[in-house]
């Protein structure tokens, strides 16, 4: 098993600290030039992002903090972010939406995302096409959880 893919346990992770009511996405993949293409799109839609420099410090930081939005590029060396996630409660997971890049199927290809666990699954050959993919991807989100976040708020007041 590559070192990456283990958690480091004792590996010490600052809180990210954002504004309080603000949006904040976790971005991982293992290609400079795309994650700061995903930070370009995600902080021109407001969100604050957070990126980690390896696998076991993308798993703490999925434990320590709360996202909105989490992009995570899928393969075996980040295998343990992906059980982190889906060790989740069904309200915690169903808080964030969870978009995986890969190479195995097409961009929006849903038995893909279903067996991974994930909200959304995008191509990462799609890249000339991402920031349409990524706002399809926050639509889609919306849309669907919407009625979630109304009972939610229901439930709260």
């Amino acid at each position: 098993m590559n070192q990456d893919a283990i958690p480091n346990e004792n590996a010490s992770v600052e809180p990210d600290l954002f504004p309080p009511g603000s949006r904040a996405c976790f971005i991982f993949t293992h290609e400079k030039g795309l994650t700061e293409k995903l930070v370009t799109i995600f902080e021109s839609q407001g969100y604050y992002t957070a990126t980690a420099d390896d696998p076991g410090q993308g798993v703490a930081k999925l434990r320590l903090n709360r996202y909105d939005v989490a992009v995570v590029q899928h393969n075996s060396s980040n295998a343990s972010m992906f059980e982190e996630i889906n060790s989740w409660p069904g309200n915690t997971r169903r808080a964030m939406n969870l978009i995986v890049l890969g190479g195995e199927a097409p961009s929006m290809h849903q038995s893909q995302s279903l067996v991974l666990g994930a909200n959304f699954y995008l191509n990462i050959d799609d890249s000339d096409n991402l920031e349409e993919l990524i706002m399809q991807c926050l639509r889609g989100y919306q849309l669907y959880y919407h009625p979630w976040h109304k009972v939610l708020e229901e439930m709260n007041d």
